[in-house]
């Protein structure tokens, strides 16, 4: 019998950041440029939609994505859901002038708050978890970028016919994004983030587990849902996992967690995630051990790739640097016959502290083959890396040494 959990859960690394002037909505729905002047309500496909207009999800952080229209796509759609107490508004505010912006929660077509510009709201009670539905007409630009926030409404009283009230600059009380929320079979929904060899059974030096970890980095707590595709056809329970703002969850034994009714669970299989994607790389890892870590690491930290099929996206490789990982970078290309013709790769790095370091890597003399602290001269433990180039010649490995057993293992590669 399938059934979904509730559960909240937290390993708290960082304070949640105070939620002022609103809050910026972390995770969107975002269809591909179309001429189609409606789209499904509420906007939560993963797969090609009613219109056949293409939906996924992307990570906005503090609310803000870049519209891109093509010269065959008149509007864009951008989607989310959330739970929350009391009136709010939709706040769309575009850099450049866009046709026209039209919002829908639930149906329900949100008006311009007093002759506002960018806050909208409901002149009418909703019902139901709000379902908003951005639709953005392409103005003169075909690059626009925009925010996206929620802020709670002290309304008119009685309601007037066009709304009114004063917008307050807090975000609406015990806010909550859900973005899977009311997707009628989870099962059956294609999964905004797949992560490969999830493992939990016995193993040379005793049991072994793997482990999940969600940071989540926006102003309000996030909510996801998770099962475990198992290589039998099988699934688990679905999970709904809440994450508070600015904190890390910590799951040390997954597939023991996602089959809370069964004794000692053993098996394998794709862990299918709803309702979420990493903002940047390290804000979700999956590792797989001995339990307890006394006997050494199995052997694979599974790589991260934020959002490949972003329009132009950089990056080479994302991964962690736990236990101070070797990179090997090269290019499949020989060496280039003169000096001015370089290859290059950036090494990217997110210090605990929130701090960005960029290293520019040049493999044109040969392969670049050091510890991650060599190569930057500092401290790495704790942080995140993005390799990012524009050259598709060049290849990057990470591997790591087992603190107990010394054996060498890859933990990430392109």
């Amino acid at each position: 019998m399938k059934k979904e959990l509730t559960v909240a859960l937290a390993a708290t690394w960082m304070s949640g950041a105070a939620m002022a002037s609103g809050s910026g909505v972390p995770l969107l729905y975002r269809s591909a440029p179309t001429d189609e002047a409606t789209a499904p309500v509420p906007l939560v496909a993963r797969s090609p939609a009613a219109g056949g207009v293409p939906v996924r999800l992307v990570s906005a952080p503090s609310g803000r994505i870049t519209a891109s229209f093509d010269a065959a796509g008149r509007y864009l759609y951008l989607g989310f859901s959330f739970h929350a107490d009391g009136p709010f508004s939709v706040v769309v505010a575009p850099e450049t002038p866009l046709a026209s912006v039209q919002v829908l929660v639930n149906g329900v077509v949100f008006l311009p708050l007093g002759g506002s510009a960018t806050a909208y709201a409901a002149s009418s009670t909703l019902v139901g978890t709000p379902h908003v539905q951005i639709r953005l007409e392409r103005g003169s630009a075909g690059q626009v970028p925009l925010a996206v926030s929620l802020r709670a409404l002290t309304p008119c009283q009685p309601l007037a016919p066009a709304p009114c009230g004063e917008l307050l600059d807090t975000p609406p009380a015990s806010l909550v994004y859900d973005l899977s929320d009311g997707v009628a079979d989870p099962f059956d929904t294609q999964a905004d983030l797949l992560v490969p060899a999830i493992v939990r059974g016995a193993g040379l030096h005793g049991p072994i587990r793997s482990a999940l970890s969600v940071h989540n980095p926006a102003d309000a707590p996030v909510r996801l849902r998770l099962f475990l595709s198992d290589l039998g056809g099988g699934f688990s329970n679905v999970v709904a996992l809440t994450v508070p703002a600015g904190e890390r969850s910590a799951i040390p034994d997954l597939v023991g967690w996602l089959y809370p009714g069964t004794p000692d669970p053993v098996g394998q299989g794709v862990l299918e995630i709803q309702g979420f994607v990493p903002p940047s790389p390290g804000d979700l890892t999956v590792e797989t051990a001995y339990e307890g870590g006394g006997d050494g690491r199995l052997g694979t930290t599974l790589p991260l790739f934020v959002d490949p099929l972003s329009e132009g996206s950089p990056a080479l490789l994302t991964a962690s640097t736990k236990d101070d990982p070797r990179l090997t970078l090269f290019s499949a290309l020989p060496l280039p016959a003169t000096a001015s013709l370089s290859r290059r790769a950036l090494l990217r790095i997110t210090l605990p502290d929130g701090t960005v370091s960029l290293n520019p890597i040049d493999v044109s003399g040969g392969p670049v083959s050091a510890r991650l602290s060599e190569l930057v001269g500092l401290p790495v433990e704790g942080s995140a890396i993005s390799f990012e180039t524009d050259d598709p010649s060049l290849h990057a490995i990470l591997v790591r040494s087992d603190p107990v057993t010394g054996s060498p293992f890859v933990v990430a590669s392109k």
